[in-house]
């Protein structure tokens, strides 16, 4: 399981996955002491691992209503069901999350 600071939860449409709302740093929602351990976090239903201990970065993760932590499902064309775990990591000063968005977008399972 990979620990995230933010989630984009995501639902899956035949192949390719939509969407919804990016959620707030988990650090600012969860508001767990101590910083010393990742804590399970939920954001719209979802459940994901917070990643307390280094709350400062960016990294964004993917998941889920239904599935467990880390995981969505599309059901290729060609191979079958499988699980899907997006991560993205800006640490910039104004993080831009279009590039995640894109590859989203364009993805398709086979």
């Amino acid at each position: 399981t990979i620990d995230i600071n933010y989630l984009l939860p995501l639902t899956s449409n035949g192949s390719g996955f939509s969407y919804g709302s990016l959620s707030d740093n988990c650090y600012d929602f969860v508001k767990s002491t101590p910083l010393e351990a990742s804590i399970i976090a939920t954001w719209e239903n979802i459940n994901f691992l917070c990643d307390l201990p280094t709350h400062i970065a960016d990294v964004v993760g993917t998941g889920s209503v239904g599935q467990p932590i880390n995981e969505s499902v599309a059901t290729g064309t060609y191979d079958g069901t499988h699980k899907y775990f997006f991560e993205y990591t800006d640490d910039s000063i104004q993080p831009d999350y279009s590039y995640l968005y894109s590859a989203i977008d364009n993805f398709s399972a086979r």
